[in-house]
């Protein structure tokens, strides 16, 4: 009996074992193909939520132009995505279908009108994949000692903020099995240039000229001369980083300072400062991820924005202009000390200053990048802490090309929690910690003003 049993079962191997296949029969499909179904241990799709670094599961930048890395090894470019299965060599030849859905909302944020978690309400084209369907390849990874096969896509996605993205992949054109990625979102890196002014010192007015004398008679044209008395020890500066020490002031009047011989000329707009001083002006930055976000899915009411701070793109600090006289002394000051003149793409600039028209506490130039908080200004009115912070939201959200009339400067709109009016509001209290921008219709929303914000910009 037993001998009989044994027969049996090798004549119905015979043809699996003839084929060289070293899968059991029940892997397979009619058509010979293998079975996602059987073999969930061996196959596994990536980006998975582990495959992001802790703390930004998911987060996709649409661009990193200046650096900083992404969150992925699997981010393989800027908005570009490598979508990987990984299956037993075995699978070599077959194919992987793939498609991109949007599994809820495109975020969580309250500002969501009506808060919207529909699928497939992404603002944007919603992505798009390099192909719908790859052949397995021998390509040998290698995960815990074991080669793997694989089959890959590119994922790119669009330049809104926010929108969530997340990829099937099957062995079947149905999907009847489906392997699926982390969610991911889309995020605007933005990178600042954090410039301060020195609170003691002045700029240059006029090009100062070598001359070829050594006597101690050269004469600096600056734009005021109060911070200095005659004996004064002085450091002359520029925009590339050179100093000039061991100079002495010898007399002034108030617009001229003459100094000890100054073997260098220099450019309009350098700086003179006082060399036993070198306290500056700052503004606080602490209120940026309380308005655009920190969270990578938007759960905590942000914009999907994050803003990289990198000294390599400051050039640090530059002299004390007592008061921009005009538009075109602030413009020409900023191209001056400005580092990343040539290309500021996504690089917003930030001045910490003194001060330009009355009463104006910040300005920006969205077209060329760039933002003064205006320190003389703010901090006789107290707390200036907490006040730069609010500004400093305030005016990054002009850089997206918010209006100050936004949402409810004349119909009082309150946030989504009703705490205090959008930050964009002339009726927002900028002293009360508190960096909201509106919830209200979107043609009319400043969150949906940054995320659809192209980028780069």
């Amino acid at each position: 009996m037993h001998i009989r049993f044994w027969s049996l079962l090798f004549l119905s191997l015979l043809p699996y074992l003839l084929t060289g296949q070293t899968d059991p029969p029940s892997s397979r499909n009619s058509d010979n193909t293998l079975n996602f179904e059987d073999c969930d241990e061996e196959i596994t799709i990536h980006p998975i939520a582990d495959d992001f670094q802790a703390g930004y599961e998911g987060r996709v930048l649409i661009s990193a132009l200046h650096g900083g890395g992404f969150y992925t090894d699997y981010q393989i470019g800027d908005a570009q995505v490598k979508i990987e299965v990984l299956l037993p060599m075995s699978y070599v030849g077959q194919t992987v279908y793939f498609r991109l859905v949007t599994p809820d909302a495109d975020d969580l944020s309250e500002y969501e009108p009506g808060n919207n978690n529909d699928p497939g309400d992404n603002l944007g084209n919603s992505g798009s994949l390099s192909q719908n369907q790859a052949v397995v390849q021998d390509n040998e990874r290698y995960v815990d000692g074991v080669a793997k096969a694989v089959a890959e896509v590119t994922l790119g996605i669009d330049h809104i903020s926010g929108d969530d993205y997340q990829v099937e992949a099957s062995l079947s054109p149905s999907f009847d099995k489906t392997y699926k990625t982390a969610r991911m979102f889309g995020w605007k890196r933005i990178y600042v240039e954090y410039d301060q002014m020195y609170r003691k010192g002045a700029t240059l007015t006029q090009q100062y000229r070598l001359d070829l004398d050594d006597e101690d008679n050269d004469v600096l044209q600056v734009d005021n001369t109060s911070d200095f008395e005659v004996g004064d020890e002085i450091i002359v500066f520029t925009n590339k980083g050179k100093e000039y020490t061991d100079l002495f002031v010898i007399a002034k009047t108030n617009s001229t300072l003459i100094i000890t011989d100054l073997n260098a000329s220099i450019h309009e707009y350098g700086g003179v400062r006082l060399a036993s001083d070198n306290s500056v002006y700052q503004v606080s930055r602490q209120y940026l991820t309380q308005a655009y976000g920190a969270n990578t899915d938007g759960s905590d009411e942000g914009a999907f924005v994050e803003y990289y701070p990198d000294d390599r793109l400051e050039s640090g600090f530059s002299p004390k202009l007592h008061q921009f006289m005009n538009a075109l002394q602030l413009n020409n000051y900023a191209t001056y000390w400005f580092k990343n003149i040539i290309d500021n793409r996504n690089i917003f600039y930030l001045l910490a200053a003194t001060k330009f028209r009355p009463g104006e506490v910040g300005l920006t130039q969205s077209q060329m990048n760039r933002t003064y908080i205006f320190l003389d200004v703010i901090e006789p009115l107290g707390n200036p802490t907490v006040e730069s912070a609010e500004v400093l939201v305030h005016e990054f959200g002009h850089q997206f090309a918010l209006r100050n009339d936004h949402v409810d400067r004349f119909f009082n709109i309150r946030t989504w929690d009703n705490r205090d009016a959008c930050i964009m509001s002339y009726f927002s209290n900028f002293q009360n910690g508190i960096a909201d921008f509106d919830g209200e219709q979107r043609e009319q929303n400043c969150f949906y003003g940054i995320r659809e914000a192209s980028d780069p910009r």
